[in-house]
């Protein structure tokens, strides 16, 4: 009878096919904006609301 030993190698290629897929998913998160971290005070405008009314500025 021949041996089947087809199944030996599996574990290796389940880890790099699961590996790619988790930095796939982690790329996508940051890539789309899921970690953006702190937002930064240079902005390009501002709206400020007073008494007066609403103020937007440049």
């Amino acid at each position: 009878m021949a041996n089947n030993n087809s199944n030996s190698g599996n574990g290796a290629i389940y880890f790099i096919v699961g590996a790619l897929v988790a930095v796939v998913a982690a790329f996508g998160v940051y890539y789309f904006g899921g970690l953006e971290g702190t937002p930064s005070d240079n902005a390009d405008f501002s709206i400020s609301v007073n008494e007066d009314g609403i103020e937007v500025r440049e």
